[in-house]
C-alpha cells in the first residue's frame, strides 16, 4: 500500500505537521500540532479513522471542569431543589397526591438551579417547616406539614 503524505490535513483538533517514523508493526506516525497547542505522535490509520482526535486535552477525563454547569450538585440546597421539582413534575412520584395532583408547580423561573440558587434563596427549615426565600423577587414561601397535609403560602 502507498503512503499516503498527511501534511497539512486537519483531523477533529489535530493538524498533521510531518511524519515521525513508524511504530512497532511499521504503521506511519505523523507528528500533529493539537489547537490546544501541544504537539503529538498518532498513527495515520487512527487519525483517519478518528480514533484520536485531540492530543488528549479533549478527554472527559480532562472536560469534566468544562461540562458543569454550576458545581453545586450535590449540596444540600440542590437536593432541595431538585426534590422540589420532582414532587412536583413527575406524577409517578412518590408525594404525588401531595403536589402534582393538587396541580403545584415550580414557577417557570425556579425550572433551572442556577436562576433559584443565584438569586439569593435562602432554604431555612425548623420544626418541620421549610421557607424558601426568593430575594430578589422579596418572596416567601412557606412549606409545611399541617395535620398530614402539606402546605405552600407564598407571601410577597
Amino acid at each position: 500500500m502507498a503512503k499516503k503524505d498527511e501534511t497539512g490535513n486537519v483531523y477533529s483538533f489535530l493538524t498533521v505537521v510531518r511524519e515521525s517514523g513508524s511504530n512497532k508493526s511499521g504503521q506511519i506516525r505523523w507528528l500533529c500540532l493539537c489547537r490546544c497547542g501541544k504537539e503529538t505522535n498518532v498513527e495515520g490509520t487512527s487519525l483517519r479513522l478518528g480514533r484520536v482526535k485531540s492530543c488528549g486535552c479533549q478527554s472527559p477525563k480532562f472536560n469534566s471542569e468544562k461540562v458543569k454547569t454550576h458545581g453545586l450538585s450535590r449540596t444540600r440546597t440542590y437536593k432541595i431543589w431538585a426534590g422540589m421539582k420532582r414532587r412536583c413534575i413527575s406524577p409517578t412520584s412518590e408525594k404525588n397526591h401531595l403536589y402534582y395532583s393538587k396541580g403545584i408547580k415550580v414557577c417557570e423561573r425556579w425550572q433551572k438551579f442556577e436562576n433559584f440558587y443565584a438569586v439569593g434563596v435562602m432554604v431555612v427549615v425548623t420544626d418541620g417547616v421549610g421557607v424558601l426565600l426568593d430575594v430578589m423577587l422579596g418572596v416567601i414561601v412557606l412549606v409545611g406539614v399541617i395535620l398530614g397535609v402539606t402546605v405552600i403560602v407564598g407571601v410577597s
